[in-house]
């Protein structure tokens, strides 16, 4: 799967970013800043939008590298991951990224160059962006229990070992999940600090004293309920107290005084938390373990 040119060892990328109603220009200017560095890139329409196929007219100029997957309906980012990982395993593809439709690298191309060096040295890990630089640039690698989908990078050999992502948590934990999937395998979770990812997380409310919300609607309040609540009970003790602590006081307790403080549809969004509770402890797990 290795090939040599000019002296460095390249590797062949393949892409997938889902768009969910996307803002078109900012989608586009997203792609644009990572498309031309790798070999294939799959956008996968989760909102089957004839409006969001501007994205693929404007790519035109770059032919056959752009492979555009309509769903019928929103099946969230485990599917579109998956098919992914089919293409790379049938057309011998050595690395995977995977990309949010909302994020904007500062120098992608210099994020994809050490990956290759590392990974030709020899390094097999899950490699990650510094997502909003909130680790800090120092030039060096650090090491992290979890990822997010968005900015991460896969070698192939990872994703055959620790298999394909579960479609159970359809947006959000799929991340958490994979994460801890990928570290009981004995595979690291490395950031390279130096290379920024900006990245939205909802749409975001801040009082004047300085009070932040996500501001998530209903519908993907119910699903950060569910999925980190079901995320808990599959995985156990192998979930940090950092991260049980965000999934309870973050997610639940938390979001609901935020809730009824600075957002709008308050019963709905409330309605949301309990739903998800309550689907959560329902969850048959032995179908997934």
């Amino acid at each position: 799967m290795e090939n040599y040119k000019n002296g460095v060892n390249e590797y062949r990328t393949i892409g997938v970013v889902a768009l969910f109603n996307p803002d078109i220009e900012e989608a586009l200017r997203n792609i644009r800043k990572y498309l031309e560095k790798i070999d294939k890139l799959i956008i996968w329409d989760n909102s089957n939008n004839v409006q969001d196929k501007t994205i693929l007219s404007r790519l035109e100029e770059l032919g056959e590298k752009v492979l555009w997957y309509s769903s019928d309906m929103n099946v969230g980012l485990a599917p579109a991951i998956n098919y992914t990982i089919n293409y790379a395993i049938n057309n011998r593809y050595d690395l995977v990224l995977t990309m949010d439709q909302d994020s904007e690298w500062d120098d992608f191309e210099g994020y994809i160059n050490e990956i290759k060096k590392r990974y030709s040295d020899g390094e097999v890990c899950i490699f990650s962006a510094n997502v909003n630089g909130t680790i800090g640039i120092s030039g060096k690698t650090y090491k992290k229990n979890t990822f997010i989908i968005s900015g991460t990078v896969y070698p192939l050999k990872v994703l055959l070992d620790v298999g394909r992502f579960d479609e159970t948590f359809f947006v959000d934990a799929l991340d958490y999940d994979y994460s801890i999937r990928a570290r009981k395998k004995g595979y690291s979770i490395v950031v390279l600090t130096h290379y920024i990812l900006h990245q939205k997380f909802g749409n975001p409310i801040c009082s004047r004293l300085n009070f932040n919300t996500s501001n998530y609607s209903a519908w993907r309040t119910y699903w950060v309920v569910r999925n980190n609540v079901i995320l808990c009970r599959k995985h156990g003790q192998y979930i940090d107290k950092n991260l049980k602590g965000i999934i309870w006081k973050q997610y639940i307790l938390k979001r609901s005084v935020k809730i009824f403080l600075l957002e709008s549809h308050k019963v709905k969004k409330i309605k949301g938390i309990i739903r998800g509770l309550w689907d959560a402890y329902r969850f048959p797990l032995s179908i997934n373990e």
